[in-house]
């Protein structure tokens, strides 16, 4: 459509529903193709534009003179504010690259991730652990935080009981969502998961359910269909009973 487009997305039971916001980008010329988008670090939007007036699908000629194998262009799209400026978290020390986990902006917290990445993992996990100790629980994004910290952990496969059970017992239901997915990712390496998993299928909320029937069919055992066929009893959806079929 000669566009960028743009969603936002809203709670719809278990799963979202998505919603189409006003277009970012858009031009009435045939040669503006946007192929790939990305946000930098800088903050800005960046439009990969192929600029070229035929695509690349079998009713089009090869060597169609038409075909532009020279152009291309690359769209800034910013605020007026003043750019971020990104930290270097390949040379910070440990406790710096853990405390970008803490940024507001996606981009700074998953180059911290990466940054993570090229360190020993059993080093990582330690000053996860003690990072998470320092955290005032009375801060307002306190939960946030440990969410990052287990995505690390689990990033890293640096199974953390402790932390994934604070988690598990979290107020804002996403975390518990999370965690309970996690369950499943871990449960060869945690002690009675099938108790844990059970807690998740009687949960208020219905994505902590549907995470729950996805981890629950990660462990090989008898008793985790009983789990699933909890988790989706009551106030099912869509979502929901389409896990549980794919589960069973």
């Amino acid at each position: 459509g000669n566009r960028v487009k743009r969603f936002s997305l809203t709670d719809d039971g278990s799963g979202f529903a998505l919603n189409w916001e006003e277009t970012i980008l858009q031009s009435s010329h045939r040669n503006f193709r946007p192929v790939d988008v990305k946000v930098g670090p800088d903050g800005a939007i960046y439009v990969v534009d192929w600029y070229n007036p035929i695509t690349c699908h079998q009713d089009d000629s090869y060597r169609d003179p038409t075909r532009d194998k020279a152009h291309g262009r690359i769209w800034r799209i910013s605020r007026a504010e003043p750019s971020t400026r990104p930290a270097d978290l390949l040379r910070a020390p440990l406790g710096e690259v853990l405390d970008a986990l803490m940024s507001p902006e996606s981009w700074t917290r998953y180059q911290a991730k990466r940054a993570l990445t090229v360190r020993d993992p059993i080093r990582v996990g330690r000053a996860i652990d003690s990072w998470v100790r320092s955290l005032d629980p009375t801060l307002p994004d306190y939960e946030h935080y440990l969410y990052e910290a287990l995505g690390c952990c689990a990033m890293l496969e640096v199974v953390q009981p402790g932390l994934l059970r604070r988690l598990l017992e979290a107020r804002d239901p996403q975390a518990r969502a999370y965690a309970s997915r996690i369950v499943g990712r871990w449960h060869d390496r945690l002690e009675k998961p099938l108790e844990i998993l059970w807690r998740g299928a009687r949960d208020d909320h219905p994505r902590v359910r549907l995470e729950t029937i996805v981890a629950a069919s990660d462990v090989h055992q008898a008793e985790s269909i009983a789990i699933s066929a909890q988790a989706a009893d009551g106030a099912g959806d869509r979502f929901i009973n389409f896990a549980f079929r794919q589960s069973v």
